[in-house]
């Protein structure tokens, strides 16, 4: 790819717009995560950050709360009814 230069305005909220050209060119959709990397020699990179696949979202998920094979929590004996005044 030829090298191009494209530019756009930071806002007074520090907010860029990033620029169509840019957008098309790393396939950025809304709500696509974007991660700047930044090198020692002070350039930026941006990428589009690669969606995880459903496997990974899965697994990630198991981790966090448990899989339909975790067993409940076990609250102890039930006290009886509750009486409500």
């Amino acid at each position: 790819m030829t090298e191009k230069n494209v530019s756009a305005t930071v806002t007074s909220k520090n907010q860029v717009t990033i620029p169509k050209t840019v957008r098309d060119v790393l396939d950025i959709r809304e709500h696509d995560k974007i991660v700047f990397v930044l090198s020692e020699n002070g350039e930026v990179i941006v990428k589009r950050e690669q969606a995880k696949d459903i496997w990974e979202l899965a697994r990630e998920q198991v981790a966090q709360y448990g899989s339909i094979n975790t067993s409940e929590m076990d609250w102890g004996p039930d006290v009886g009814n509750e009486v409500i005044d």
